[in-house]
């Protein structure tokens, strides 16, 4: 091969290298994960107080360190905290597997139901390229950053009502054979629903109705200072939905 165009060939590789690591570096930034601290965002209408831990599920352990401080500081101060946890009332494990099973053939994996780092692929949010260097983990469970589990309140949606909800609007998941003989912990190779369908499912479930069931609880509650423990792209919605049901909600500096 001509000299010249050999190495112009692996000059461009090279770019092409330096780019991809370079445009990584920056989704790792701009995703949060790479943060070492979590900056409260307060709310009110007046009457109550809101302070919102706008949390990431992947992160630094310095991070949720800075996290458990705070949880533990504003508790002591009596707020009370409302937390994100999509759990089951049921208790049938048939039914829980039907639901894992539905949920999968939605997502396309559970990745986003039991963790958010993926270890084995070296992957953030199933499409991120993990650096190994940045030591990063999954979200510590409440009880290890300074949550009073026996006090604070499970804010969130149960997963019946999350997939039964979806299926209300867009009608029954259909799973066929593939997905019934796939293991509900194996990779997934099945058909999944369409990503017009996949992108409803986030906005207005995964989020919307989320979003609306937590605005709801606030409004309803007795407490007047309330520490909202919640992932981060649910902020914007949850402002929308607090002032849908009293103009009043403004942020507070």
């Amino acid at each position: 091969m001509n000299f010249k165009i050999k190495w112009t060939l692996n000059f461009f590789l090279i770019l092409i290298l330096l780019c991809i690591i370079s445009c990584n570096s920056i989704r790792l930034k701009s995703s949060g994960v790479l943060d070492e601290k979590i900056k409260i965002e307060t709310l009110t209408n007046r009457n109550k107080k809101v302070a919102f831990l706008p949390i990431q599920h992947i992160g630094k352990i310095k991070y949720y360190d800075d996290v458990s401080k705070k949880i533990d500081s504003l508790q002591k101060l009596n707020y009370v905290a409302f937390y994100e946890s999509v759990s089951t009332e049921l208790t049938d494990s048939a039914a829980i597997d039907l639901l894992d099973r539905k949920y999968r053939k939605i997502v396309g994996n559970l990745q986003a139901k039991s963790g958010y780092l993926d270890t084995i692929n070296n992957k953030l949010y199933g499409n991120i390229d993990n650096d190994k260097k940045h030591n990063l983990i999954n979200q510590p469970d409440y009880d290890k950053m300074n949550l009073d589990t026996l006090k604070a309140v499970n804010a969130d949606v149960t997963f019946e009502k999350l997939i039964n909800d979806f299926e209300d609007k867009n009608g029954l998941i259909k799973l066929d054979e593939c997905d019934f003989k796939t293991h509900i912990d194996s990779t997934y190779n099945c058909q999944t629903l369409s990503n017009k369908m996949q992108k409803n499912f986030r906005k207005d479930f995964v989020l919307g109705l989320r979003n609306k069931y937590l605005a709801k609880l606030i409004n309803n509650s007795d407490s007047t200072e309330i520490l909202v423990i919640y992932g981060s792209a649910h902020f914007k919605g949850l402002v929308s939905e607090l002032k849908k049901i009293d103009s009043n909600w403004k942020y507070e500096k």
